[in-house]
């Protein structure tokens, strides 16, 4: 996937932030098989990451929401969530 995407203008967010216009774009991995992530954490030490400014979030799966309000997102977006949901 990664090398069909690096020929295009798509940009994968591995557990990072983008800023886009004062907007915080954030994509959090999915946890590889028998693993586990916990999305607070890795959102709380996010490199520039502001809880203050607003932000969208990008999970594959909608687990965790807890820790997705806790950052006061104004939306998220879990892909796997038969036919995809998005949250506001």
């Amino acid at each position: 996937m990664e090398a069909v995407l690096s020929k295009t203008k798509i940009t994968m967010l591995q557990d990072e932030m983008r800023n886009v216009n004062g907007l915080q774009i954030v994509g959090i991995n999915y946890p590889e098989r028998m693993q586990s992530k916990n999305i607070g954490e890795i959102i709380k030490n996010m490199n520039g990451f502001d809880s203050k400014k607003p932000s969208i979030l990008l999970w594959h799966a909608p687990t965790q929401i807890e820790n997705a309000k806790m950052r006061e997102f104004i939306a998220t977006f879990w892909p796997h969530a038969q036919g995809s949901t998005f949250s506001f």
